[in-house]
C-alpha cells in the first residue's frame, strides 16, 4: 500500500466527481497511473467502461479519514505536499503496526515521521507524564491495510523487471528505476522498504513467491499473471481439467503452469504459493540464529580432537579436553581475547578483573599463562573458563550442532557433530570465525513476511557478517535462515540468563 501526493489528488478527485454524481473519468493515459494503482490497492474500481473509477468501501473510508486531517490541520493538503514524500508506504505500516502492539507508543526514531504524517502526538497522561503515542487516525489506517485486499495482475514487462530484481535485502538506492514499476510492486504488496526511512527494500513474502514463479514461467501472454489464472488452477486441483474451458486450459499450458494433461508444472506449483500468501497471507513467523565466536572455535575443536582420536583411540572430546584445548590456542593481543571470549567471559567478570586482564596482558602470550596466572592468584580462573566452556557446549546442543554420546573404546561422554554442525563448520572454515548475530540472521528472515524489512543496522551487520550481499542472501545467509527455522531447539537457559 502506497499513498503519494498524485494518488492523494486522485482518491480527492474521484470523491469529488462522486459528490456530483458522476464516475471519475480519465481520458488522458498520462494521467492515469497513480488511479491503476489505487485499482490494484483495492482503493479504487473501474466503472462502467474501462477509464471510469469509482472509490470502493476502503477508498471512500481513506477518503475520509484524509479529509478530516486537512480539516483539523494534522496535514496539509495534497496540494502542498512534495512529489516525493510518502504520506503511506509500507515503513509507515510497520511503523503504526508496532506502535499498536507497543500500547499505542512509538519509538524516538519513529515519532517524528508519524507525527508529520499526521499518526502521532504527544499526549499527557495523569501520573504518567508525556507520552508519544499514534491517534485514532493511524488505527484506522491500519485497519484499511489490514482488510483491503489487493489485486493481483503482473504483465509481461512488470514480469521481465521482477525476473531481473534482486530480491533483497538490498539498499534502495540500488533499486532499478524502471518507471512506474517500483510503485506497482508496491501497491500489490510485492515489496517492502525498511523504518525508519525506507532505506533497505526486499521483496515481500508474496513477492519472492511471485518472482519464483515468473522465473519458472512461460513469459509468453501480455499478462502473466491474475486472479483468474489462479482461480483456474485452483479448479483443476480440486475438480481435473474438466472443470475449466478449453480456453482457459490453452492458457495456463502456454504459460508453462500446466502440461497438455492438466498435470501442473513447476511454475504452476509456485503460482499456488502464490495463492495462498495472496488469498490467506499465511506468512511463515520471524525465527532466527545466533553462534558466537567461542560456539565456534569449540566446534573446531571438536573436529580437531577426533583426528587426534584416529592415531590415538584414548584421546577423545571430552570437555576437559576441549577446555585444555582452548587454552592451548595462543592468542595475539587483549582485543582478539574479548572477540574470542564474548560477551561470556564478560558477564562473569567484573570492572577490576577486566582492568587487572587489560594490565596483564602485556606481559602475557597465551590463554594458557593468562588463566595459570589468575589460578594462582587464587581467582580460580580455570574453573571460570570450564564454566565458560560447559555453558558453549550446551549452546551448541540446544542448537543441535552436537550431540554428547559415549564413546565406546574410552566409555567416556563425548560429542560429536550433527550435520547441521558440520554444514556450519564447513561455513567457518570458508568464511572465518564471527559472531553470528541475531538481528543479522533475522535480517533475512523477516524478508519471509507480508511487508518486513529489516532496518539499516540490522542490514548492514548481516553485508559485515557475509550473510548478504549484492541484492541476495550469501550461501552463508541462506545457510543460517535455514537453521533457524530447520533445527529443533533444546530448552537451555544460562545462569547468567
Amino acid at each position: 500500500m502506497v499513498i503519494k501526493k498524485e494518488h492523494a489528488l486522485a482518491l480527492l478527485n474521484t470523491q469529488a466527481q462522486e459528490k456530483k454524481g458522476l464516475a471519475c473519468q480519465i481520458t488522458v493515459k498520462a494521467e492515469e497511473d497513480p488511479y491503476l494503482e489505487l485499482e490494484l490497492q483495492n482503493l479504487l474500481e473501474q466503472g462502467k467502461s474501462p477509464i471510469e473509477y469509482v472509490l470502493t468501501y476502503w477508498g471512500r473510508n481513506l477518503v475520509y479519514i484524509l479529509e478530516e486531517m486537512i480539516q483539523k490541520g494534522l496535514i496539509p493538503h495534497p496540494i502542498d505536499w512534495d512529489e516525493r514524500f510518502r504520506w503511506i508506504g509500507t515503513e509507515v505500516i510497520a511503523m503504526i503496526e508496532s506502535a499498536i502492539k507497543s500500547g499505542d507508543l512509538t519509538g524516538d526514531e519513529t515519532f517524528e515521521i508519524l507525527k508529520e504524517r499526521g499518526f502521532a502526538s504527544e499526549v499527557h497522561e495523569e501520573k504518567k507524564g508525556w507520552k508519544k503515542k499514534i491517534n485514532d487516525y493511524a488505527k484506522f489506517i491500519y485497519d484499511i491495510y489490514t482488510n483491503a485486499k489487493p489485486r493481483l495482475e503482473i504483465s509481461k514487462e512488470l514480469a521481465k523487471y521482477i525476473v531481473a530484481l534482486p530480491p533483497g535485502p538490498a539498499e534502495t538506492k540500488t533499486l532499478p528505476q524502471h518507471g512506474r514499476f517500483p510503485i506497482l510492486l508496491e501497491s500489490m504488496r510485492l515489496i517492502s522498504f525498511s523504518v525508519p526511512k525506507s532505506d533497505v527494500y526486499t521483496l515481500s513474502g508474496l513477492g519472492q513467491a511471485v518472482q519464483k514463479t515468473v522465473q519458472n514461467m512461460a513469459l509468453s501472454l501480455e499478462t502473466v499473471i491474475n486472479e483468474d489464472y489462479m482461480y483456474s488452477l485452483i479448479k483443476i486441483l480440486d475438480s481435473g481439467i474438466e472443470s475449466i474451458s478449453p480456453e482457459q486450459l490453452e492458457v495456463l499450458a502456454e504459460l508453462a503452469f500446466i502440461d497438455a494433461g492438466g498435470n501442473i508444472l513447476p511454475a504452476g506449483e509456485n503460482l499456488l504459493e502464490v495463492y495462498k500468501l495472496w488469498s490467506e497471507k499465511e506468512y511463515r513467523p520471524v525465527k532466527t540464529f545466533d553462534l558466537e565466536t567461542l560456539d565456534q572455535e569449540l566446534l573446531k575443536g571438536i573436529e580437531i580432537v577426533w583426528e587426534k582420536n584416529k592415531s590415538n583411540p584414548e584421546i577423545v572430546p571430552t570437555a576437559e579436553k576441549l577446555i585444555h584445548f582452548l587454552m592451548e590456542k595462543p592468542l595475539k593481543d587483549y582485543k582478539h581475547l574479548l572477540s574470542f571470549y564474548g560477551r561470556k567471559i564478560n558477564q562473569a567478570m567484573g570492572y577490576q578483573k577486566k582492568e587487572e586482564l587489560k594490565k596483564k596482558w602485556s606481559e602475557l602470550y597465551t590463554i594458557e599463562h593468562l588463566f595459570k596466572h589468575f589460578y594462582e592468584k587464587g581467582n580460580q580462573w580455570y574453573e571460570k573458563l570450564y564454566d565458560t566452556t560447559k555453558e558453549s557446549l550446551y549452546t551448541l546442543e540446544a542448537f543441535n550442532l552436537i550431540s554428547l554420546e559415549i564413546d565406546e573404546k574410552t566409555k567416556k561422554p563425548v560429542y560429536v557433530l550433527t550435520e547441521y554442525g558440520k554444514k556450519v563448520l564447513e561455513d567457518i572454515k570458508e568464511k572465518g570465525s564471527r559472531d553470528i548475530t541475531a538481528t543479522a540472521v533475522k535480517a533475512i528472515t523477516i524478508t519471509k513476511t507480508q511487508f518486513g524489512a529489516p532496518n539499516y543496522h540490522w542490514y548492514e551487520e548481516a553485508q559485515n557478517l557475509h550473510l548478504v550481499g549484492g541484492g541476495y542472501p550469501t550461501k552463508s545467509g541462506q545457510l543460517y535462515e535455514n537453521l533457524a527455522y530447520d533445527i529443533k531447539r533444546l530448552p537451555h537457559i544460562t545462569r547468567f540468563e
